[in-house]
């Protein structure tokens, strides 16, 4: 069996949108802590699964199909 594990700081920088929520946000403060993306990967017999976890508010259906793409 293959495992894998990776994360991203995917805080964005003072004027950027903000990931997630019902409407586009700006970030217009200094973040208190760092918005991450976290994926464990696991392979065994040429089979995979890949678990991710994003700190958003909500995710379109978009963005979702191009990750599983």
């Amino acid at each position: 069996m293959k495992i894998g594990f990776s994360e991203r700081d995917i805080t964005p920088g003072l004027g950027k949108h903000m990931p997630g929520g019902a409407h586009v946000m700006t970030a217009t403060r200094p973040p208190r802590g760092k918005l991450m993306a976290v994926a464990a990967a696991f392979e065994e017999n040429g089979e995979g699964v890949i678990l991710v976890s994003v700190d958003m508010l909500h995710m379109s259906d978009a963005f979702a199909n191009d990750a599983r793409d």
